[in-house]
């Protein structure tokens, strides 16, 4: 009996964390380290995009998609210069960690594909250059899609056909 309280009262405990870094995020000073806080966690280093109510959190708490929104046309805005700075690329991985979490709950990556969210992770796809951080992060793209089109597959076939989009491409 008094292990399952204490279970409950770490459980509530980290939501309740989640919620307060979630409540930061849209404040674009402090949304770096938000960013790997939401990644990494803060209590005994579990992820917090891993916990169960992450995904739902996210999608319902004010700005946080819209955050999200900012953080890629900044990446790929920082994308077109010759070399990525260390911190943009790991703020887009933070971001592709947390959209992979999202496109993870049915309701909420049928939401994305049809908002067209994911859409916006396609010019990245179709930046040709040879960096070892643009490489990872345009996997970490082709595992949302992969995500997204197990959850989704025919939301996502209609998007993808509807805007004539083929974002792969291979370099060497």
């Amino acid at each position: 009996m008094e292990n399952t309280q204490e279970d409950e009262a770490k459980e509530a405990e980290i939501v309740k964390s989640i919620y307060s870094a979630l409540v930061s995020l849209p404040k674009t000073e402090s949304r770096a380290e938000i960013l790997s806080e939401l990644q990494y966690g803060c209590h005994d280093k579990s992820e917090y995009r891993e916990h169960s109510v992450f995904p739902t959190l996210f999608f319902a708490t004010f700005g946080c998609m819209a955050s999200l929104v900012h953080e890629i046309i900044l990446f790929y805005s920082e994308a077109t210069f010759e070399k990525l700075s260390t911190t943009s690329s790991q703020r887009m991985q933070h971001v592709t960690g947390i959209v992979q979490s999202l496109a993870r709950e049915k309701e909420i990556c049928v939401e994305l594909v049809h908002n067209n969210f994911i859409s916006l992770l396609y010019p990245i796809l179709n930046i040709i250059r040879v960096d070892s951080n643009l490489d990872i992060i345009q996997m970490a793209i082709l595992g949302i899609i992969y995500d997204v089109v197990i959850v989704s597959f025919l939301e996502l076939s209609y998007i993808t056909l509807t805007q004539h989009v083929l974002p792969i491409h291979y370099h060497e």
